[in-house]
């Protein structure tokens, strides 16, 4: 029964014999993919082609291609992730969380109950993903608001909890839910979570004036990387500017 990699080829060679190497299926793939690249940005030239049915057929061929290549990521995903929970070389899997993560992560492009789905995953990586996505959304992540406000309260990984606390600010403004989680954030060992949570209290303003001695006591903290400092001072004096502009 021909399989669905019968009678392609890659450079006169058939890419079953290329992916059964796997040294070879490395360096093919990244020739394809470098290929992928060059075909969107000839299809994208077409689409300005004089000729109608020319640019026509671009813009299907474009569709195709798109659909063609999105129904992958969710296998891509499924391979990474199980990669990320079994592993035992620290390398390997510390490189597959950061593809799920940075790169094979849900996209605010994604409707929304994908990403609310992504919101229950096992992985913080992907759950981190999601909360990232929906804060990018702004108002229109509004129906992850209660997956969020669970996460921002009760999930184990606190780098979950900072971007969940982040993304209820971003997109619904409850600072009497973000700010508490994001005041305990400053307490965290790890330097990049409290820089991310000085920066949305920032944001905040006014409402955050609650965060100011923690803040303040963060600041007495040393830290490895300098821009955090300037973060954690950058907030405290975007806050009290806020609050004595209300307050005038």
């Amino acid at each position: 029964m021909p399989g669905p990699l019968d009678g392609l080829c890659y450079l006169d060679r058939p890419l079953a014999e290329w992916l059964a190497n796997a040294q070879d299926a490395v360096d093919v793939w990244q020739g394809i993919g470098q290929a992928i690249k060059a075909t969107v940005q000839r299809l994208g030239e077409m689409t300005h082609n004089p000729e109608v049915e020319v640019r026509l057929g671009a813009v299907r061929a474009l569709r195709q291609l798109g659909e063609q290549l999105q129904w992958t990521l969710p296998l891509l995903q499924g391979c990474l992730k199980e990669v990320a929970l079994e592993e035992r070389d620290p390398t390997v899997r510390a490189e597959a969380v950061e593809a799920l993560s940075q790169h094979m992560g849900p996209h605010a492009g994604l409707q929304i109950g994908a990403l609310v789905e992504a919101l229950r995953d096992e992985l913080p990586s992907v759950r981190i993903g999601a909360t990232r996505a929906l804060a990018e959304l702004g108002p229109r992540g509004f129906p992850a608001i209660p997956g969020l406000i669970h996460l921002s309260q009760w999930d184990q990984d606190a780098a979950v909890r900072v971007h969940a606390a982040v993304a209820i600010w971003k997109i619904d403004r409850r600072d009497r839910i973000a700010v508490p989680v994001l005041m305990r954030s400053l307490r965290e060992p790890d330097e990049c979570l409290r820089w991310v949570a000085a920066d949305c209290l920032g944001d905040i303003g006014a409402d955050a004036v609650d965060a100011a001695p923690a803040l303040q006591s963060a600041l007495e903290d040393t830290y490895r990387t300098p821009l955090v400092k300037q973060a954690l001072m950058l907030a405290l004096e975007r806050i009290e500017r806020a609050a004595m502009a209300v307050s005038a």
